[in-house]
């Protein structure tokens, strides 16, 4: 009977020895793979960084963290084209809507509108005036040498140089706009808004070599702005 009740012992001990690796071995498994909600999202020039991609598929650029977080990607949250991101949570916008989207979070982010949607109320009547005054003379190269006859400022103003360029671009004076726009840029090279005004008014006098030049210079300084639909035409 002893020898009976060790047999038995070894036999429950074994049995628990083998309970036990089958619970170790079930708590080392593979961790689950994040389930994706919708087909992947492949990176493309039309949207290059996390930033654009979350304004493209969600409408709101916040959901860069959440978009890295099911990604593994870690700070500074590089993506690169072709790169494959899963999505945990199903895009809420078309391929149109998040094309209209980014387009308008790009011309709100440089100040690049042209329609009096975007421009407040004191600017859009400094405008009206300035152009009624240069209507005034009727003809338009009068009124532009005027204005160019005005004594420099000694210090001058990036801003007010940007400003006084797109009174001019409003009352279609683009060969001395494109002047004030250069030097707002050449005063402080980050006011992105003087480069796009510059190359716009380039381009409306036809001289594309210049405003290829001009956008060149510009992308150098700032590749990530090289996904805009602008420059991705100039230069395909």
């Amino acid at each position: 009977m002893p020898h009976i009740n060790r047999v038995l012992l070894a036999t429950v001990v074994l049995l628990f020895f083998l309970l036990e690796q089958n619970a170790a071995m079930a708590f080392v498994a593979e961790p689950k793979v994040p389930q994706a909600s919708s087909a992947p999202h492949t990176v493309t020039e039309d949207a290059r960084n996390l930033g654009d991609i979350a304004v493209f598929l969600y409408g709101d650029g916040k959901m860069y963290l959440k978009i890295a977080k099911w990604n593994n990607i870690p700070s500074p949250y590089v993506v690169h084209l072709g790169q494959k991101l899963i999505l945990l949570e199903k895009p809420l916008l078309t391929s149109e809507e998040g094309s209209a989207k980014l387009l308008e979070v790009w011309r709100a982010r440089f100040n690049i509108f042209i329609d009096d949607q975007t421009i407040s109320p004191e600017e859009k009547k400094a405008r009206e005036n300035f152009v009624a005054k240069l209507r005034e003379t009727e003809k338009i190269e009068k009124a532009v040498a005027s204005v160019a006859a005005v004594p420099e400022v000694k210090a001058p103003n990036a801003k007010e140089e940007l400003a006084h360029g797109q009174r001019l671009f409003d009352a279609q004076a683009y060969e001395t706009a494109t002047q004030h726009f250069k030097k707002a840029r050449e005063i402080d090279p980050d006011l992105v808004t003087s480069w796009f005004y510059e190359i716009v008014a380039l381009r409306m006098l036809k001289k594309d070599e210049d405003a290829k030049a001009t956008a060149k210079l510009l992308l150098d300084r700032k590749p990530m702005l090289s996904g805009i639909p602008m420059f991705k035409k100039m230069f395909k």
